[in-house]
């Protein structure tokens, strides 16, 4: 979009039309080494058989420095796959409801149901686990 040799604007003027900052223009990005890249290359494997491991695990692993180990994993766009912190917090938009069965007590099969829905790590992923329980039996009902 900026023109180097324009008539009448500048580079510097042109970039301040833009809202750039004239030493974005300027920069040429630095091309990788072959030796990042075959560390980025680790990176990828080791990820694909640990998925769940961040850049910290990744640096002790390669022992590298933890700040390059996380710039090589965003530059590589590799998210470890665990549950994120803060998962739990309620929205204050949303409504709360009251706990009805404080103080009763199961008394015969089928009076009382809930629901449990549980996080598994795997070696590729993660799945969740969903079960319908009993609270009188203890059984569970149904699961996916």
């Amino acid at each position: 979009m900026i023109e180097p040799s324009h008539p009448t604007l500048s580079c510097v003027r042109q970039c301040q039309l833009l809202g750039l900052p004239r030493s974005s223009f300027y920069y040429e990005p630095v091309p990788a080494t072959p030796a990042e890249l075959a560390l980025m290359a680790k990176f990828d494997r080791f990820h694909f058989e640990h998925p769940m491991d961040g850049s910290r695990r990744m640096a002790v692993t390669f022992e590298r420095d933890r700040s390059r180990a996380a710039r090589l994993m965003q530059v590589l766009h590799l998210v470890a796959t665990y549950p994120k912190r803060r998962t739990t917090i309620a929205h204050p938009a949303h409504k709360k409801f009251p706990y009805l069965l404080r103080g009763v007590v199961p008394s015969y099969p089928n009076h009382i149901w809930s629901t449990d829905i549980t996080y598994i790590g795997l070696s590729l992923g993660f799945v969740y686990l969903t079960a319908i329980i009993d609270w009188y039996s203890r059984m569970i009902l149904s699961w996916r």
